[in-house]
């Protein structure tokens, strides 16, 4: 799978998941309070994708 890029493409397509899931999740809690619990939310859809083995 290395061999033919597979797993990069693969993060790539993550990390633009990961990105529309960011702005759909602040566009829609946009009226919400700024709290802790929003924004371990908000890390963990990059942290998903931007993690180590």
């Amino acid at each position: 799978m290395e061999k033919y890029g597979s797993i990069d493409c693969a993060k790539k397509i993550a990390k633009k998941f990961a990105q529309k899931a960011e702005e759909l999740f602040l566009s829609n809690t946009a009226y919400l309070p700024d709290t802790k619990a929003k924004q371990t939310i908000r890390t963990g859809i990059s942290f998903v994708v931007n993690r180590d083995k």
